[in-house]
């Protein structure tokens, strides 16, 4: 797999106190107040339609949904094979285990967790 470079400051954001299910992607460094650009993680119901909305927390599909998109917008995967490939583990990794109410993911994490089973995916994606 090649070596690809992630901008640490790429983070994936759920409060399901203040946005319910949603997920946020902030990007870039914080401002001097403390506040990045941010947009809302895009479900990408296009690659799998797995479920309607985001779950953490637990394993089933809207864990699975949350992993494909998160995936998608990490690797900016506009066909989705990567992320297609890789979801079961960082859902079963990490998606599954995250705080049931509010938790931060960077992208240099994620990269970490994918580096962790990079010869997996070479020997799938052959």
């Amino acid at each position: 797999m090649n070596a690809t470079k992630f901008e640490p400051w790429i983070r994936y954001v759920a409060d399901r106190a203040r946005f319910g299910t949603a997920v946020l992607v902030l990007e870039g460094p914080e401002d001097r107040a403390g506040l990045s650009n941010f947009r809302y993680l895009q479900k990408r119901r296009d690659l799998a339609d797995l479920s309607e909305e985001f779950g953490w927390g637990h394993s089933g599909p809207s864990a699975a949904q949350l992993a494909l998109a998160i995936l998608a917008d990490h690797f900016q995967d506009r066909d989705g094979r990567r992320a297609l490939l890789l979801y079961p583990l960082l859902e079963s990794l990490v998606i599954a285990n995250l705080n049931k109410d509010r938790w931060i993911l960077t992208s240099e994490q994620i990269a970490r967790v994918i580096q962790g089973h990079s010869a997996d995916f070479s020997k799938e994606a052959a």
